[in-house]
């Protein structure tokens, strides 16, 4: 069974069945999570917009970066080479100054 976790503010967890409505998503799911370096993060609605997809941990050094192209609303990720056991901070940021976070546990 995959677990998810939906991340809308840092104090509030969502868990599969209980998502805000699509009208108030604003953040990322992410999942499995916890990981073991390979998961893939479900963005909102994006309607032509693209992202930019970065992985840092909690002092904000960098282990990943990608540019996604637009309309992508689902992208897997394999960081198993490039990720440490830890705690990560996923972030999307959009075209238009708008910018997600999630949290993100490696195994």
């Amino acid at each position: 069974c995959i677990s998810r976790s939906y991340y809308n503010q840092p104090d509030t967890l969502h868990t599969k069945g209980n998502y805000p409505s699509s009208s108030q998503t604003t953040a990322l799911l992410i999942y499995p999570n916890p990981s073991f370096g390979n998961f893939t993060i479900e963005l909102p609605p994006n309607r032509g917009i693209a992202y930019q997809i970065s992985i840092t941990d909690i002092f904000f050094f960098f282990y990943y970066y990608e540019n996604l192209p637009q309309n992508v609303t689902s992208y897997n990720i394999d960081t198993k080479s490039r990720l440490s056991k830890g705690i990560y901070i996923v972030k999307a940021a959009d075209n238009k100054g708008k910018s997600f976070t999630g949290k993100l546990i490696i195994q």
